[in-house]
């Protein structure tokens, strides 16, 4: 990146920063914006994500170390089409997983950002894509803390980029280069 768009981006940061700051300080100074509201209904006692949560811990502590298996339920039924399905993902993998199959699936994903970020930094020119392709999976990550996002092959073709982007081992302008020799 150039000096000017380094300058801007590290700008840009510390604005957000300080905003975020003076809303967890004083969140009785920003006015009802309406992605305001929604964001504290999202929190509130009657958000479904509220509701499940302690009903998922409780299935959860009943098997800790191997989880429940996919399909289990949780005695809250949020469907009656899907009563396995639960918005709190990260909680729902836990109840699903355990914590053995979490910390399995955890360290696959987070081996395969240590190869991405190798290669980004050993690759720079053509890395761009590669880089907003991973900002877009950590967001996606982000997202699917409160969204079943998962549960859609529709957003699980993103994650599966991750993988991909780790098998560009000769830099991502030499592989497009080499295939089209």
């Amino acid at each position: 990146m150039r000096t000017g768009s380094t300058r801007l981006l590290r700008a840009y940061t510390i604005a957000v920063v300080l905003v975020v700051g003076l809303v967890a300080v004083r969140p009785e100074s920003i006015p009802e914006i309406g992605y305001v509201s929604h964001l504290r209904e999202a929190f509130s006692a009657e958000d479904e994500r509220t509701i499940q949560k302690p009903y998922l811990i409780d299935a959860f502590m009943e098997s800790p170390i191997i989880g429940s298996g996919f399909g289990a339920h949780a005695g809250y039924l949020r469907s009656e089409r899907r009563p396995w399905t639960y918005e709190l993902t990260y909680h729902q993998l836990l109840l699903n997983l355990g914590i053995v199959g979490l910390v399995a699936l955890g360290g696959l994903v987070s081996l395969y950002f240590v190869f991405v970020t190798r290669l980004l930094t050993q690759f720079k020119d053509g890395s761009a894509i590669p880089f907003a392709l991973l900002i877009g999976i950590w967001s996606l990550l982000i997202g699917v803390y409160s969204n079943p996002y998962f549960g859609s092959f529709d957003f699980l073709f993103f994650f599966g980029l991750l993988p991909y982007l780790s098998t560009f081992r000769l830099g991502f302008d030499q592989s497009a280069a080499r295939i089209q020799s």
